[in-house]
Parts: C-alpha cells; sequence; structure tokens
C-alpha cells in the first residue's frame, strides 16, 4: 500500500491524499494498471521479467502451448508457424518441408525427392523410381522397357538389345560372345552351340580312350602271369617240391 501525494498549484495548503493499490507481479505473470490481481499469460504469449504490464505475443516460428510461459519455444523440423502468437505448431503439408526449427514457412520438395503426409521432411525417391516435378507426395516407378539412371530424370527408353523390366535402373543385356537376346529371353548363338558340342564330343572321346588304354593294361597283365601258380607242389622234373631223392643200390 502506498501513500501519494499531489501538491494542489491553486491552494498550497491544500493537499491531496489519494491511495493507489497495486500489486508487484513476478515472471509469468502480469497486471493491469489499478488491479491487485497479476493474471497468467495466455498460450502464444509470454512474460520473461518481473512486473510486467502485458503479455508478449511469441514471434513466427515460436509458441508456447501452456499458460503462464516465461519464453516462446522454437516449432520443430517439419512445423512451422507463420503467425504471432502462436499455440502450436502446425505440421507442413504432403510435398513440402521444413527442415530447420523455428520455420516460419514450409519448403517445396525439389524435383526427384517427395515428402509423404507422415514424414517430416522430404526424402529420395527410392531405387527404380523417378520424379520430375516438385511438392509431390510420391515417386513414379519407372515404366517397362524404360530405366531411370537417376531419380530427377526422365525415364530413358531400353535399348533393342536389352532388357528394361519395371523399375530398372540400366539396362541388362545378354553375354554378347555367347548368347543374343529373342523375345524375352537369352538364347546360345551358333557358334557357342558348335563350341559346347565340340567340348562334349571331345569328352566322350577321352573317356573312350581312357576305357580302352585300360582294357589293354588288363590283356597284358594276364598274359605275363604263369601257367601254374606258385606253391602247386611241382618240381622241376615233375617231381613234388618235398620228396626226398631215391638212389638205386649197388
Amino acid at each position: 500500500m502506498h501513500m501519494v501525494a499531489f501538491h494542489i498549484a491553486h491552494k498550497p495548503s491544500l493537499i491531496l491524499i489519494i491511495q493507489k493499490t497495486s500489486v508487484f507481479s513476478g515472471p509469468l505473470l502480469f497486471s493491469l494498471p489499478r488491479s491487485s490481481v497479476c493474471l497468467p499469460c495466455p498460450p502464444g504469449h509470454f512474460a520473461n521479467e518481473s512486473g510486467a504490464a502485458a503479455c508478449r505475443a511469441c514471434e513466427q516460428g515460436y509458441f508456447s502451448s501452456k499458460q503462464n510461459a516465461a519464453f516462446c519455444l522454437p516449432c520443430q523440423p517439419g512445423s512451422f508457424c507463420n503467425t504471432s502468437g502462436c499455440s502450436g505448431c502446425r505440421p507442413c503439408p504432403g510435398g513440402q518441408e521444413a527442415p530447420q526449427e523455428a520455420a516460419e514457412t514450409c519448403e517445396t520438395c525439389p524435383a526427384g525427392t517427395f515428402k509423404g503426409a507422415s514424414d517430416n521432411r522430404c526424402k529420395a525417391c527410392r531405387t527404380g523410381e523417378y520424379q520430375l516435378q516438385r511438392g509431390k507426395e510420391s515417386c513414379e516407378l519407372c515404366p517397362e522397357n524404360h530405366y531411370c539412371p537417376s531419380p530427377d530424370v526422365k525415364p530413358v527408353r531400353c535399348p533393342a538389345d536389352a532388357f528394361c523390366p519395371r523399375g530398372s535402373v540400366e539396362p541388362t543385356y545378354c553375354m554378347e560372345l555367347f548368347l543374343y537376346k529373342a523375345g524375352d529371353s537369352c538364347q546360345l548363338t551358333p557358334a557357342t552351340v558348335i563350341v559346347l558340342a565340340a567340348f562334349s564330343a571331345g569328352g566322350i572321346l577321352v573317356v573312350f580312350l581312357l576305357i580302352l588304354r585300360r582294357r589293354q593294361e588288363h590283356g597284358r597283365s594276364s598274359l605275363k602271369s604263369p601257367l601254374l601258380p606258385r606253391g602247386s607242389g611241382l618240381g622241376s622234373y615233375g617231381g613234388t617240391e618235398h620228396t626226398e631223392p631215391v638212389y638205386a643200390g649197388w
């Protein structure tokens, strides 16, 4: 309670005594003139000093979602606030992003990228996809008989001697020396067929020669074997090996 005295100019002897009631408000609160109560700052506003007469609105890119805020928070990446006094940040729509915090607006995704409604930032198209326009929520799959070397480049027509299924990044060729393209598949070239036939015939000939050689070796070993097997009991003179010699008497 303060007693404030004012001097009346025309009547020096008269002193007017006026009572003025005021309340000292701390941070987070403010007081109106001639008010005895401090009021909390509403959402989207703040007061960071004692004795504030009014709350200040949060700047663009910042927000305060609760009462009694002493400062405002920056909008997180993927959200924005383009007005002052925001009580919350809004998420960027599909095809747009806010890569930095405290964003006031969202940026359009460049070509070759996309951003869905649930994504926080733009993403590059997946392998085999492309997107030529800006600010899109999805990418297109590279069509059949085309290939997409880069997500921001128009699909390229597949060469006549190559294969390009859907989602191709580069053309696929048959082996030039041994195969050639025939419709949707690779087939053996005539030269490859001749080479394979020659190798097959050579393999069969080698197997035949090995079998013939083994038979010849077996025949030679049979001719070298004795007519009578060892241990038959016959001596060099037709007698048995253990027969005692017989002498004619005198």
